[in-house]
Formats: C-alpha cells, structure tokens, sequence
C-alpha cells in the first residue's frame, strides 16, 4: 500500500504521490491502482486513518520504467491518499 503526501488540513481537492518501483522495469509500464476495497482505478481518501473513503477518483501519469506520479483531485475531505497497484511491463 502507498501513502501519499498529506495536507497539514483536510481537503476536497488535490492530493498526490510519486512512486518508485523497487526495481527498474524493462519498458514502461502499464498502472493499475486499486482501493483498500479492491476497486480498480479507485483509491482511497482519508483523513490520518480515522475515516476511510474508498471508491474515491484517482489518475496517474508521468509514469516510466521508475516511477509514476497518482493523484486525486476531487473527493471525500481528506489529508491522505492510499492504493494498491500493479504495474505490468510485459514485452
């Protein structure tokens, strides 16, 4: 699971994260996030882990062979982002 950055106060707005894989992959890859619940391109908004909203919008771009950016622009009122993700760089 990923945490994003948080805002010091809670917010409908944005909220991101960078993500580095632990290994390089071959080629970029392509991104799947997934909620706490397990919806696909779906992250979950919270406010420090006293109240999860999952199911809530997130995109990603950026993305390369060693990272990619997230981010939720609109949702629940929160200072947290968290997601579960795939990256598959088949060839």
């Amino acid at each position: 699971m990923r945490l994003s950055s948080h805002n010091s106060s809670a917010t409908t707005g944005y909220l991101n994260n960078n993500t580095v894989f632990s290994y390089y992959k071959r080629t970029t890859p392509t991104i799947t996030i997934y909620d706490n619940g397990g919806n696909s391109g779906k992250c979950t908004r919270s406010t420090f882990g006293s109240t999860e909203y999952q199911n809530q919008n997130v995109s990603v771009d950026s993305q390369n062979e060693k990272c990619f950016h997230a981010f939720s622009n609109t949702g629940s009122n929160s200072h947290v982002i968290y997601y579960h993700f795939t990256a598959d760089a088949e060839l």
